[in-house]
């Protein structure tokens, strides 16, 4: 399944300077959090915030940056100026802290065992090392299992947070902590997190980055799913 949204795509690129650029008065008037109860009944607790590769990410993290600051998890650009460009942006909110994933999950443990809110979006292909083959879309995929380890190791609730892009801006919507997350199985929890996001992604399968290119790494004998 991919339904690729060049519109949205070329939008939230052009929106990020505004994200990453402007007041913190304009993006409130940009961003609008939606259930935020959800997230403030965990507040200084470990708590994760996932949010799934959407269009809106930069507009829901940053625009959550300015109510309750927070720390998240970014990779390194192949251009060192893009990286500092997107570090610059990401944290220039008071109480915001910037981790590069090669840096691993200890920086993750350390801030949430502080109390401290982590953006976390897990749902990208990271290879088959330390990875999970789980379905997506009914198809088998190479899944990081890291969301709940972390939240094994620490004790954090999961609450997400599905950024939307609509006519005059972005909604950005907490959901409800998930109960009896992870548990013992940590394929089982994978496997929730990915059912999760499917559910989110159907009604609007446009603003989802499929871009990312979900399905790259394959189990072994199976057959790729991209054209090179």
């Amino acid at each position: 399944m991919q339904v690729f949204g060049i519109v949205e795509v070329l939008q939230q690129f052009v929106e990020r300077f505004i994200l990453w650029h402007e007041p913190a008065e304009r993006i409130c008037r940009l961003v609008r959090l939606i259930d935020k109860h959800h997230f403030d009944a965990h507040f200084g607790k470990p708590l994760i915030v996932l949010a799934p590769h959407f269009v809106g990410l930069d507009a829901g993290g940053i625009r959550l940056q300015i109510d309750s600051g927070g720390a998240s998890m970014f990779a390194n650009q192949k251009s060192r100026a893009l990286t500092e460009l997107m570090t610059r942006g990401r944290s220039r909110f008071k109480g915001t802290r910037m981790f590069v994933r090669n840096d691993g999950m200890r920086p993750a443990i350390r801030v949430l065992r502080e109390g401290v809110p982590f953006y976390f979006l897990p749902d990208m292909d990271l290879g088959a090392r330390d990875a999970l083959f789980v379905p997506f879309f009914g198809v088998i995929c190479a899944t990081v299992p890291s969301m709940a380890r972390l939240a094994q190791i620490t004790g954090a609730r999961v609450v997400p947070l599905v950024t939307r892009m609509v006519e005059d801006g972005y909604e950005a919507t907490f959901h409800p902590a998930w109960e009896d997350f992870p548990g013992a199985d940590l394929e089982a929890a994978t496997r929730r997190m990915n059912s999760f996001i499917e559910q989110c992604v159907l009604p609007m399968p446009e603003q989802y980055l499929w871009t990312h290119r979900r399905f790259k790494t394959r189990p072994p004998g199976e057959p790729p799913v991209y054209r090179r």
